[in-house]
């Protein structure tokens, strides 16, 4: 499979979700689609105005209106709509993700966990989309009039004009939004690597003549396309005006393999004149945590009864960036740098408060070390013994290692699940 396929398609279905048009008719208020079933047998079906006490008000497919006496009235079925297609897509990239994160750094795995739970996911938000769109039928006919009032109750909700009302009320929206995702970036592995000459010496007690400093070979291997899935970032915005928003992000990536490295030592020993040889190696692990404080538009807000939210936002903090070593010891490091992100995301809001989202967005976040120190208790094996059949030479030794960079940055996807409160 080529590089770009899985990404790129999925950030293309998750910018066409974004940049959809879909939202655009969402805005109006509308009432809910009916089909009002009559005492005849025959059926009126349209947009639902009003429910008045003697009849309900209906806009027909053709744009007429059309009043249904309620004593014509056998039952009433309210027609729900359920937005299957960005669920599918939410739900492949949730189980993606859920997958992709208990893949952890095997990266063989990885790619199949994604696809796996991608699929999984797809198919349980298919299975939810189908639930959430299964109608809902009032019966009016033959029921007593308290029972009658009620369902009449709960059919005036549905209206255009209760709707209206309800988007039309002074009464405070809430204006917070938390905000929790989980990012992607399903990338292949890319390998890029050096080679350097680098200075090294033994430490402790040593005979005369053997301390150094050596020259070695290091050979460094640089991971440059990550692939991983995580769990956040987490936000919380505050919409001081319709369509702007002043958000504030978390976001912590776990241990990332960075890269590798190895060292081909070398010394000429005084005792017995004979070369000596060993392989000092190590592997870098980082992590990065990051506060942004940005700037959202909407330019399509789910507000007076919308269902939808479209929204372009770009982010700028402090990013801390930490590396650790293994089998070589190298003092751990740890930098501050300015980090920044710009993203696109789609809302569906599933009722007044609660939403569901897909995100696609790139982050920039990197550091650059100075050279270190790493020490390590190296094997060093006569050049000739091929077998390692002899006995080593055990010593400490101290190598210097190069300035190392680390990197969270490109483009990542993803979906987030989000409370007005």
């Amino acid at each position: 499979m080529r590089n770009v396929s899985v990404p790129g398609v999925a950030a293309a279905l998750i910018i066409a979700f974004v940049l959809s048009p879909l939202g655009l008719a969402a805005q109006e208020t509308r009432g809910a689609t009916v089909i009002v079933t009559k005492l005849n047998g025959s059926r009126q079906s349209g947009e639902l105005i009003a429910v008045k006490p003697d009849s309900l008000l209906l806009l027909s497919p053709a744009g007429g209106d059309i009043s249904v006496g309620r004593g014509e009235i056998q039952k009433v079925r309210i027609v729900r709509k359920s937005p299957t297609g960005f669920l599918i897509l939410f739900g492949a990239l949730a189980g993606a993700g859920a997958m992709g994160s208990n893949a952890g750094q095997d990266n063989d795995f990885l790619g199949l966990a994604a696809c796996i739970g991608g699929a999984l996911g797809a198919l349980g938000a298919t299975a939810g989309g189908a639930f959430m769109s299964i109608d809902r039928e009032l019966v009016l006919a033959g029921e007593a009039d308290d029972d009658v009032a009620a369902r009449l109750d709960i059919l005036r909700r549905y209206s255009r004009e209760a709707r209206s009302a309800e988007a039309a009320s002074p009464r405070r929206r809430p204006r917070f939004r938390l905000g929790f995702g989980s990012a992607m970036s399903f990338r292949s592995e890319r390998w890029g690597s050096r080679l350097t000459d680098v200075p090294w010496i033994f430490r402790g007690d040593v005979p005369p003549g053997e301390e150094g400093p050596h020259v070695g070979s290091l050979m460094q291997g640089r991971q440059i396309g990550l692939d991983w899935a995580s769990w956040g970032p987490v936000s919380l915005a505050y919409d001081w005006a319709e369509h702007w928003s002043s958000e504030i992000e978390l976001f912590f990536r776990g241990e990332e393999r960075q890269g590798y490295g190895w060292t081909e030592a070398r010394f000429v020993s005084t005792a017995d004149g004979l070369t000596y040889r060993a392989s000092i190696g190590y592997d870098q692990v980082a992590k990065f945590s990051a506060v942004l404080a940005g700037l959202s538009y909407r330019p399509i807000a789910a507000v007076r009864g919308g269902r939808w939210s479209v929204e372009l936002g770009a982010a700028a903090g402090p990013a801390r960036i930490s590396a650790e070593s293994s089998y070589m010891t190298i003092p751990a490091e740890k930098k501050t740098v300015l980090s920044y992100r710009i993203h696109a995301a789609a809302d569906r809001f599933l009722n007044r408060n609660l939403f569901l989202g897909v995100f696609c967005s790139y982050r920039r976040c990197q550091a650059t070390f100075s050279d270190a120190v790493g020490t390590a208790e190296a094997s060093f094996w006569e050049v000739n013994d091929t077998l390692n059949e002899g006995e080593p030479i055990v010593r400490p030794v101290q190598v210097t290692i190069p300035s190392q960079s680390y990197s969270f940055s490109g483009v990542t996807y993803g979906v987030r699940i989000g409370f007005r409160i």
